[in-house]
């Protein structure tokens, strides 16, 4: 054997000829400025694509070396190119629910409880019982009276239920009561933490409160069901993908159960957003039953472009409805209390470390200072898993809870920098500088060692689903006029765009696949109109994506 071992160089220097061999396959994307959100070669001018892949991030004389004459080649005038962005908190099944064929009615949180009944009544005409047997709507704000009575007085005959502003509470007539077979024995779902607001007698006001309650209503009134995501799933994609998204995590849909959006997602065709998607615990599950359900879904649904790998529960509630967990009272706009506490400690503990040991990520809402706080002593006794850990939300970090993160620089924080611009509003509802001066602390938290990611919580909040609205957000703190100035924690937008591609992709737990233009990766990229890089920050609200590609293929381009 030892006369062949001269041929060894000989064989590696043919193979390494084969592998740079061009090939008709291949396109070439070059004379580009292109952020790769890859530490190790963070700028490139030029990209090959593969059967979906990238094979080569470099310079233009090496990749149009790769090609052959007969390869697509695309001169991209020196446009930049970022990663194919990631929305790390959104609702995509309920998006995909809310346009899904149905004209759902929209409300506005500031009208008045007078103005909303108006809106209400003159969608019931507009939608005949025929057309619309249900109506469903979402947006209202403080100044309702939820009470069934309300909405009975308008004499519509059929089922009425109106999400709020952000989702985690409803306003029904007693039609929705009567459909659903709820009276004063039907116990609450999570009784001091979801559930119907009673009268003295214990009878359903109208109000029910927190998500757990409100989609199990949902869903027995059966509003949604599978063939109303496969419907509004072309149209969500695309809006998508026109924002430069290519991947989303789903933090539940709710109004629809999991199994039936992931058996939707599962059968779409021509899916254009890969979507990791949550197996929601409500805490109504022993562990052993709900880990089993886990793992016959992940098992069933789980493809390339779906993923159902991670455990969602929700800690607290929020802000606006004065249920986020907080450790000193709200205003009295609010009623001074403290907020929900919508799971304990130990149930999300058990029950966590159960879906570790199956390898599951752990993504837990959580919004107010105490929810953070004791959410982070869950996640330091969890200890070292095979997944990730996220805390949603995450927007008031006072009362010792930013140092505790500190401390727990394993945890990421996926979050909405466009409710960086509601400071206002949090003043107003806590009364107190310490909140406003810890009212989501990007910065601070970056610079502490903890991982940022961001995200939307679409379609609870519209103003976070626009990637360079958040950009802007939360690099213009203090010098964009319209917003609070709290210079001290602007982010760069290099920061902004490692949040929304190779952090999120850490979130999700695939670096080794996404989130960066990196040799091997799939060729997720976006071409945007304008450089955010070189343009005033005050700017990137107006900057548009005028190509999204998703493995390669393009999925968008402007018009």
């Amino acid at each position: 054997m030892k006369k062949y071992f001269y041929l060894i160089p000989l064989v590696l220097a043919l193979a390494s000829c084969q592998k740079e061999k061009a090939s008709d396959n291949r396109e070439v994307y070059y004379n580009a400025k292109i952020y790769t959100a890859d530490a190790n070669n963070p700028e490139a001018s030029a990209i090959v694509v593969e059967d979906g892949k990238l094979i080569y991030v470099g310079s233009n004389e090496k990749a149009l070396a790769m090609v052959s004459a007969d390869s697509l080649k695309h001169d991209m005038g020196n446009k930049l190119i970022i990663p194919g962005l990631m929305d790390t908190h959104c609702h995509y099944f309920g998006l995909c629910n809310a346009v899904s064929g149905r004209e759902m009615l929209m409300l506005d949180p500031h009208a008045s409880h007078e103005e909303t009944l108006q809106m209400v009544k003159a969608y019931a005409n507009k939608h005949s019982k025929e057309e619309t047997p249900f109506i469903v709507g979402m947006g209202w704000g403080h100044n309702v009276k939820t009470l069934a009575s309300e909405l009975d007085k308008l004499g519509i005959d059929r089922p009425i239920l109106l999400a709020d502003i952000d989702g985690h509470t409803s306003w029904a007539n007693s039609a929705v009561f009567q459909a659903v077979g709820v009276d004063k024995n039907t116990p609450d779902i999570a009784p001091g933490a979801s559930g119907f607001t009673r009268d003295a007698q214990g009878n359903p006001t109208g109000r029910i409160f927190e998500p757990a309650q409100c989609s199990w209503v949902m869903q027995q009134l059966g509003i949604y069901g599978k063939d109303d995501v496969l419907a509004g799933m072309p149209y969500v994609d695309g809006h998508y993908n026109s924002l430069g998204i290519t991947t989303v995590y789903d933090a539940g849909g709710l109004a629809i159960n999991d199994s039936l959006a992931l058996q939707a997602a599962s059968e779409a065709p021509d899916h254009t957003i890969r979507v990791f998607a949550s197996i929601y615990y409500n805490g109504l599950e022993s562990d052993d039953e709900y880990i089993a359900r886990a793992k016959r879904m992940r098992q069933r649904y789980s493809t390339d472009m779906l993923r159902p790998n991670t455990l969602k529960a929700f800690k607290d509630g929020t802000t606006d409805a004065g249920t986020a967990l907080v450790f000193k009272p709200y205003t009295p706009a609010l009623g001074k209390g403290t907020g929900n506490n919508m799971l304990s400690s130990e149930k999300i503990l058990s029950v966590t470390k159960r879906a570790a040991a199956e390898g599951m990520n752990i993504h837990v809402h959580c919004i107010g200072d105490r929810a953070v706080s004791e959410m982070l002593d869950v996640m330091h006794d969890l200890g070292s898993i095979s997944g990730t850990k996220t805390l949603a939300h995450c927007e008031l970090l006072s009362g010792g809870a930013l140092e505790k993160f500190y401390q727990n620089t394993d945890v990421v924080c996926s979050t909405t920098p466009a409710w960086m611009t509601e400071l206002k509003l949090t003043r107003e509802y806590m009364g107190d500088e310490d909140y406003f001066k810890y009212h989501m602390p990007l910065k601070s938290l970056i610079d502490g060692g903890i991982t940022v990611t961001f995200g939307s919580d679409a379609p609870t909040s519209e103003v976070g689903m626009y990637p360079m609205n958040n950009i802007w957000s939360a690099t213009c703190q203090g010098i964009d006029p319209s917003l609070i100035d709290r210079k001290e924690q602007n982010l760069t937008v290099a920061q902004c765009i490692d949040s929304y591609t190779i952090l999120a992709a850490k979130q999700l737990g695939v670096t080794d696949e996404l989130g960066s233009l990196t040799t091997g990766k799939w060729a997720d990229f976006v071409v945007l109109d304008q450089d955010i890089f070189s343009i005033p920050v005050t700017e990137i609200k107006h900057v548009n994506v005028e190509e999204t590609y998703l493995k390669g293929k393009q999925v968008f381009v402007k018009q």
